[in-house]
């Protein structure tokens, strides 16, 4: 036999909202106590917001005693329906969002005229695909040398900053192959682990470019 409710639930305000939160909350964390932690307040407190849910709703929602924490089948429903909620708040959130984040204005970006003209570095690619994704903002390529593109962007003169990224090689073959290798070694030192790099080097040639 089904029951009839006589008590209609009216306009879901921010206050049931937040009731329905620790009931999720509760809900999720298997009980009241591992709940705690979740909401960041005490198992009385979460007890008062599930008895105020419960009376807003004319509903009872879990069980409590010896045998743990469960829901009863109007709680299970509840529980569902609160998912689609939050669901549905969610996803208009991040329409409305979406709604701003439209690109526009300017982007500065420096590089070196070594990287510029390395096809490796796909810089062109890059700016194509930028451009068609953000097709109201202006890019501006610029080129400087190595030392002065770290500070612009520092200073907040430039957006974006290409430089030769330096790294410590793996393998204690790959290291002495290198060693006994002759090197050619940039004019001018860009970092000093640059500097520390080159100390057990056969630096037999400078290329400046």
């Amino acid at each position: 036999m089904k029951r009839q409710l006589t008590v209609k639930l009216g306009q879901v305000a921010d206050f049931e909202i937040r009731l329905l939160k620790v009931f999720n909350a509760v809900v999720e964390c298997g009980g009241f106590a591992a709940a705690e932690t979740e909401l960041n307040i005490g198992r009385s407190t979460i007890s008062t917001h599930i008895a105020k849910l419960e009376r807003r709703l004319n509903l009872k929602l879990c069980r409590r005693g010896r045998a743990g924490f469960s829901l009863t089948e109007e709680g299970l429903v509840v529980y569902e329906l609160t998912k689609q909620l939050f669901g549905s708040l969610d996803a208009f959130r991040a329409g409305v969002n979406g709604l701003h984040v439209a690109l526009t204005g300017e982007l500065k970006i420096i590089a070196s005229d070594t990287i510029c003209m390395d096809s490796q570095a796909g810089i062109p690619e890059a700016v194509a695909r930028f451009a068609s994704a953000a097709p109201d903002v202006k890019v501006l390529l610029d080129v400087k040398s190595l030392t002065n593109i770290e500070c612009m962007v520092l200073n907040d003169q430039a957006d974006i900053g290409f430089i030769p990224y330096h790294r410590q090689f793996d393998g204690p073959e790959l290291l002495d192959l290198i060693r006994r290798s002759k090197v050619v070694h940039a004019g001018v030192q860009t970092s000093p682990e640059v500097g520390e790099q080159l100390v057990d080097m056969n630096k037999a040639a400078i290329a400046y470019f």
